[in-house]
């Protein structure tokens, strides 16, 4: 995974959201954040930098980092308890209505 930090000629959120839609589709892309004060977009994940300009080349597409994302270590808690799933949920049977038909209808019958 990496970062990508890209400089945009952006300036309003019609612009913003133009660009966002643009990116949002590229394949792996993870998470986009864009700045409207330093006018950048950040896109973290397996994504080819030069692949994301050409998308965006709208805007006049400047590269600046492209840089190996930290992913943060979170620590591994135990559970406390068992952890109940859809396995463990057991649906009452469903039930069956049978139609019995009537032998005598009676005096009112539609032919």
């Amino acid at each position: 995974m990496q970062k990508v930090v890209i400089k945009l000629d952006i300036h309003d959120d019609h612009d913003k959201q133009k660009a966002f839609r643009a990116v949002s589709g590229l394949p792996g892309v993870d998470s986009l954040a864009i700045e409207m004060n330093d006018k950048t977009l950040t896109i973290l994940g397996d994504v080819n930098p030069v692949y994301a300009c050409k998308k965006l080349k709208k805007w006049r597409p400047e590269i600046h980092a492209v840089v190996p994302a930290i992913e943060e270590q979170h620590e591994e808690q135990e559970e406390v308890g068992p952890s109940r799933t859809w396995i463990d949920y057991n649906p009452p049977p469903p039930q069956r209505f049978y139609y019995k038909p009537v032998d005598n209808p009676g005096p009112c019958v539609i032919m």
